[in-house]
């Protein structure tokens, strides 16, 4: 028997949209897979955006008006 991990798919950001003080954010996912996303002015600290945002289709858009001017930098990653 072979399992495939159905939630082991590799995923990509796909729209990156800044607008002060907001941001909207689409990449592709697995329907039912967990996200994380987080912000950062300098790569070194990151803050939490929003944690466990599952998944309901193939594509996540994620908008939040609560990012301050000087954050640059916005990383998405799986959640467990």
């Amino acid at each position: 028997m072979v399992f495939n991990n159905p939630y082991d798919k590799p995923y990509s950001i796909s729209t990156v949209l800044r607008t002060n003080p907001g941001v909207t954010l689409t990449w592709n996912s697995v329907p039912g897979q967990p996200y994380h996303v987080e912000q950062s002015s300098n790569l070194f600290n990151w803050s939490t955006l929003v944690t466990n945002l599952v998944a309901t289709n193939y594509n996540v858009t994620f908008a939040t008006n609560n990012v301050p001017g000087g954050i640059k930098f916005f990383r998405i990653y799986r959640g467990w």
